[in-house]
C-alpha cells in the first residue's frame, strides 16, 4: 500500500482572493498598539535654577534691608516733626502770655517803696487780660459749683461737709478750681462733698 507524500501547506486564501497576511511581530506592531504607560525618568534639576537662587535670596535680603531703613528714617522724621510742633506751641503760648508779664512789671514799679497796698482795679484788669489770653488759647474751666453732683472724672474730693441744704454726694464747696483743654483734663477740680448731717441727740426730759 503506497504511502502518500506529504506536500507543503499551502498558504490559506485570504477572501479577496490573495495571500494570507502573516501575524507581526511585536517587533513590527505599531506604536499605537504598544503600551501607553510612560517610562519613569530621574529628573534632573536645571543648573540655572540652582544658580538663581542665591541671587533671588539676596535681592530679597537686599530689599527688607531697604524697606527696614526706610521706616526707621520714616519714625525719626514723625519724632523730630512731633518734638519741633510741640516747642512751636509752647513758644506761642509764651508770647501770648508776654503782654500780661508786662502788666504785672509795670504795677510793681508803680509801688512806692513801704507801700503794701497794691492798685486792686489795676490787678483785676491784669487777671482779666491773663484769663482771655488762656481762653484765646483753649484753656477753660471744669464745672465744678455747690450743689452739682460729685463726677469722678472731672472732681476730686478733698473732704465732705455735712450739709442739710443739698443732698448727699453733691459739691458743698469748690476748693481749688480745675481746667481743660478741648476733651483733655489738665487738673481736675478740689471740692468738697456733702454728708449727711450729724443728728443731735436728745436732750433728757425733766
Amino acid at each position: 500500500m503506497r504511502r502518500r507524500k506529504r506536500t507543503p501547506a499551502e498558504p490559506t486564501p485570504s477572501p479577496a482572493g490573495g495571500q494570507a497576511e502573516k501575524p507581526e511581530s511585536p517587533e513590527t506592531q505599531p506604536l499605537e498598539s504598544q503600551s501607553d504607560t510612560p517610562i519613569a525618568t530621574e529628573s534632573v534639576p536645571d543648573e540655572s535654577l540652582l544658580e538663581a537662587q542665591p541671587e533671588e535670596a539676596t535681592v530679597a535680603l537686599e530689599q527688607h534691608q531697604r524697606l527696614l531703613a526706610a521706616f526707621d528714617n520714616f519714625r525719626k522724621r514723625t519724632e523730630r516733626d512731633q518734638a519741633r510742633q510741640a516747642l512751636w506751641t509752647r513758644a506761642e503760648l509764651l508770647k501770648a502770655l508776654l503782654p500780661t508779664l508786662d502788666d504785672l512789671d509795670r504795677a510793681r514799679a508803680a509801688l512806692e517803696p513801704g507801700q503794701k497796698t497794691i492798685d486792686t482795679q489795676g490787678m483785676l484788669i491784669i487777671m482779666d487780660r491773663l484769663a482771655e489770653v488762656l481762653e484765646r488759647e483753649g484753656l477753660s474751666l471744669v464745672e465744678a459749683a455747690p450743689g452739682d453732683d460729685f463726677e469722678p472724672e472731672i472732681h476730686e474730693a478733698v473732704l465732705t461737709i455735712p450739709s442739710d441744704e443739698f443732698p448727699e454726694g453733691c459739691v458743698a464747696e469748690v476748693l481749688e478750681k480745675g481746667y481743660r483743654v478741648g476733651d483733655r483734663l489738665l487738673r481736675p477740680a478740689k471740692v468738697a462733698v456733702t454728708r449727711p448731717p450729724e443728728e443731735k441727740p436728745d436732750r433728757p426730759s425733766g
